[in-house]
């Protein structure tokens, strides 16, 4: 699997170590371009915001992989993607900013779910070895190697 597949396609499975690798490279990647933009270049929170938003392609791309090796539904993956544009955009709008005291009852719902969305995904995507053997989406990314 190429790199460019990795961060951008949404077929076949991948391992829970090259989820955790891809995992890494784009917190980091994407980390220091924010922190770049904000505090070096002076950049507008919109700025700032729109790329830190790019960082769910690749972390899509990676559950995906990762939930089909798991042999979970595709659109799981999709849903992880939506609730981290979710957590980025909406401070930029007034909306679950980090004074949680203010949270409207709507607002305490919405991050509550996607606290779960994202335990879950971290736990399943991180920590649970992927189906024995082919499954729908494809040939079992570590057979032969244990």
């Amino acid at each position: 699997m190429n790199v460019v597949h990795l961060f951008t396609g949404v077929t076949g499975r991948i391992p829970r170590r090259l989820y955790w690798l891809g995992f890494a490279a784009v917190v980091v990647i994407f980390g220091l371009g924010r922190y770049v933009l904000k505090y070096h270049l002076g950049a507008s929170e919109l700025a700032v915001v729109i790329w830190s938003a790019w960082a769910a392609i690749p972390l899509t791309a990676l559950s995906v992989k990762r939930f089909n090796d798991r042999d979970r539904p595709v659109w799981i993956g999709y849903v992880v993607g939506a609730s981290v544009v979710l957590f980025i955009v909406a401070p930029y709008f007034g909306y679950l900013t980090e004074d949680v005291g203010r949270y409207s009852a709507a607002e305490h719902i919405i991050f509550w779910v996607l606290v779960a969305i994202s335990v879950f995904s971290f736990i399943d995507n991180g920590f649970l070895r992927g189906t024995v053997g082919r499954n729908r989406y494809g040939p079992d990314p570590i057979a032969g190697r244990e």
